[in-house]
């Protein structure tokens, strides 16, 4: 165990051996002991989360909820539906009856219904559908816990009643996505074990990548779930990050047990393997976890203000820690204690070693170098052909279109849409705010009010607006502008209470609201063009605003906010991502040229990736096999989470096969034959690990959450246009033309760099290592 002291993997490989009975069972008591707090996840993380701390929508929210009651996020829409008359006095008996036993939910702070308001607004013109607000207290994440009891109070009611409305909406996509995690967990366990004993062909070396992967989501889920009690935390960290912790972590023990492999079969004693393992592939994989840890803590500091964003990052990132904090610690101490004996229970023959210029790979590759620009071109040509969708991509926000369109919150929405306008749920909502208590009840305050009002009544976007002025609209101008608040102190309800949905009556006095229904459909760019017009433009314009705080929420606000803030930061985000990427790959290959060509050869599978997606979902190409119904749109946060992940995977797979490749250059001095031994050698691996990673992917595909589907299939497509077109063509086509100035770096920065290469303390091996998965090639 003297090899290689001065290194300091070799070292760490000899302290693992050591002490590899004391690593093993700390691992299976840090595990055994957060994995235990692995199913309060299903209670305190939350089913969305599109919105933006601080932005100007989230501020209308809060003040809506605080002074009115009426912030969309925490209300739920009651539907009440019926073949006759929903004012047909038995009906709005029973719907009365349902109201009241609303009220009496744990969490309701106030039921508004037609049955007990009489407030003609609530019921639909052909009266055939009513609503009913239950305002919720507590917050977003209250406001969701509280619809399964809102639910069961409606069960036996004797008529048609569904609830609906944004907290409905969350919980639907909380629910429906930790069935989809059983699921699609169902799914990738067994298909990930047959691939790996495809590739190990032994049970036992098979288990120890199972082992590991299972270790990192069972530890990282009971973070989550301890984390999640006191953070708002969206459900999508659990369903997104656990299957790619799983396929990484089962990818980077792939790596090490094949090398240790590959070591033996050069002669090395087991613990000898082991540690030659690490000062090799144990660097590779190091590096290639730091890589993609880098990359989702950056997201996750720059988007902490965007819940689903930093949720889902996050995610990715704790379980890709505890993966590769298990890759360089317990996959060495449990090597250590196998020894040979991880070669039993095999179930398929060990394959015939074979001369290194005679597999599939070794041809292919010489095949590609002997005509590189001809292979580049096409390769580039057809990934710029798969990438062109990406042209007219568009986005959409959480919404019930996402879900089934069975779920519960999605057919009360069809309903309410059909009954009442397409934007019942989803107005746009203006607030105005005087600085003085009482204020909403001055003349200017109250002539601003009505000539806002009027001027957003003419505008041809506008189907419907609701605000004091139209509640008072047969009031003559000079009537209205002298209106006080005492006219309404001690009022009967039925008198006071219709004002006190539009002005803070009972608090301050000082903001009244304005509801706007345009007439375009939410996501449409009309609508959405009108909320930034009417923040930039028409209200600034009204002279009779000035001196008021006026602001623009609602859903289609809070939309523009989250679209404009991602992606306002996205380039930033990118940039900084590939500096650091580029930083860390120039430390490891010590050379300029290949980071820089491993960052452009990361982006061209991403673009077709996101081209691939817009085919598929946004124009609908893949519902009949993937069992959704288009929305038109991907879903906004779609083309980030992707970029992050996928950028980063697409660095780890550059890093394993420019190591290889990068030794064999070394020990021959020929760049062809070193970039066609470098594809021989890891192209097996690499095709296993990318299988595994798309089977996990792909899973997602199960999900009846269309996001979930989204961000799973662009990552699957993204791994299989990596793992073929890139690494097998386009990454030799490039080296064969770059030739030496693949390893060119300035002599000035050599001394500046430390020296972290790939290449460990080693003794001589034999290049015809035989691969496992060649025989099948």
């Amino acid at each position: 165990m003297s090899e290689g002291k001065g290194d300091r993997f070799a070292r760490a490989g000899e302290f693992l051996a050591r002490r590899r009975w004391w690593v093993v069972i700390l691992w299976l008591l840090v595990a055994g002991a957060l994995g235990a707090f692995a199913g309060k996840a299903q209670t305190t993380l939350q089913g969305a989360g599109f919105d933006v701390e601080g932005s100007e929508s989230q501020a209308v929210a809060q003040l809506l909820d605080r002074e009115f009651h009426d912030s969309t996020a925490t209300s739920a829409v009651v539907v009440y539906t019926s073949d006759g008359p929903v004012t047909d006095p038995a009906f709005a008996k029973k719907a009365a009856a349902v109201d009241e036993r609303l009220r009496r939910v744990p969490g309701v702070a106030e039921v508004r219904g037609y049955a007990t308001s009489g407030n003609p607004e609530l019921v639909s013109r052909d009266r055939h559908t009513a609503l009913s607000t239950v305002v919720l207290s507590g917050g977003q994440s209250a406001a969701q816990n509280a619809i399964p009891n809102l639910r069961e109070r409606i069960a036996d009611a004797g008529i048609d009643v569904k609830i609906t409305g944004f907290p409905a909406v969350q919980y639907d996509t909380y629910q429906l996505s930790q069935d989809d995690l059983t699921k699609t967990e169902a799914i990738t366990f067994p298909v990930v074990a047959v691939f790996l004993l495809i590739f190990f062909r032994t049970v036992v070396s098979a288990l120890v990548p199972l082992l590991l992967g299972g270790i990192a989501v069972a530890t990282a889920t009971g973070v989550l779930g301890l984390l999640g009690a006191q953070f708002p935390i969206s459900v999508f960290a659990l369903n997104i990050g656990s299957l790619i912790g799983l396929g990484l972590a089962i990818d980077f023990c792939l790596i090490m047990v094949r090398r240790v492999r590959e070591e033996r079969a050069a002669g090395r004693t087991a613990s000898r393997a082991v540690t030659a393992m690490l000062t090799t592939s144990g660097r590779s994989v190091l590096f290639s976890g730091l890589t993609l840890l880098l990359s989702m803590v950056l997201v996750t500091v720059v988007f902490r203000d965007m819940m689903i964003v930093r949720s889902i990052t996050f995610g990715v990132a704790l379980v890709s820690a505890i993966g590769l904090a298990g890759a360089m610690t317990l996959v060495p101490a449990l090597l250590y204690l196998l020894g040979d004996r991880i070669e039993r229970l095999r179930v398929m023959p060990a394959p015939k070693p074979k001369a290194p210029n005679s597999g599939v790979w070794y041809r292919l590759s010489m095949s590609v170098t002997r005509r590189p620009t001809g292979w580049l071109l096409l390769s580039v040509l057809l990934l710029g052909v798969l990438s062109l969708p990406t042209l007219h991509m568009e986005f959409v926000g959480a919404n019930t279109g996402a879900l089934p369109s069975s779920t519960g919150s999605a057919v009360g929405a069809r309903e309410v849409e059909s009954a009442f306008t397409k934007n019942a749920l989803t107005p746009i909502k203006i607030t105005i705010r005087s600085r003085d208590r009482n204020g909403a009840f001055t003349p200017d305050f109250l002539t601003a009010l009505r000539t806002t009002t009027d001027t957003l009544a003419r505008d041809p976007r506008t189907e419907q607006v609701a605000s004091l002025s139209t509640m008072l609209g047969k009031l003559p101008d000079g009537a209205f502008a002298k209106l006080r608040k005492d006219s309404f102190d001690g009022a009967p309800a039925a008198r006071s209470a219709p004002v006190a949905r539009l002005v803070n009556l009972h608090s301050r006095a000082d903001t009244a609201t304005i509801t706007v229904v345009p007439k375009a459909e939410m996501y449409d760019r009309e609508h959405l063009d009108y909320v930034t017009d009417l923040r930039e433009h028409v209200l600034p314009e009204l002279t009779g605003l000035r001196g008021y705080d006026v602001q623009v929420g609602g859903d289609a606000a809070s939309f523009v906010d989250f679209e404009t803030s991602l992606y306002g930061r996205f380039p930033i985000v990118a940039a900084v991502i590939t500096l650091a990427i580029l930083a860390l790959l120039l430390l490891f290959f010590r050379s300029l040229l290949l980071p820089l060509k491993a960052v452009v050869t990361s982006v061209l599978p991403l673009v077709a990736a996101y081209g691939a997606l817009v085919w598929v979902f946004q124009d609908g190409h893949g519902e009949g096999v993937l069992g959704f119904t288009s929305q038109g749109r991907l879903s906004v946060i779609t083309p980030m989470i992707v970029f992050t992940i996928l950028f980063a995977l697409s660095t780890d797979y550059e890093v394993f096969l420019l190591s290889r490749v990068r030794e064999n250059f070394e020990r021959t001095g020929d760049t062809e034959r070193s970039v066609a031994l470098g594809l021989q050698q890891t192209a097996g691996l690499i095709t296993a690990a990318a299988m595994i990673l798309i089977a996990t992917f792909g899973s997602l595909a199960a999900s009846s959450v269309e996001t979930l589907k989204e961000i799973g299939i662009g990552l699957a497509i993204g791994v299989l246009l990596d793992a073929t077109i890139v690494r097998l063509i386009i990454v030799p086509a490039t080296m064969q033309l770059a030739r030496g100035a693949n390893w060119w770096l300035p002599k000035w920065l050599r001394p500046i760099l430390p020296q972290l290469s790939h290449e460990g303390p080693s003794a001589p091996r034999r290049v015809d290592t035989p691969e496992p998965m060649e025989s099948t090639a």
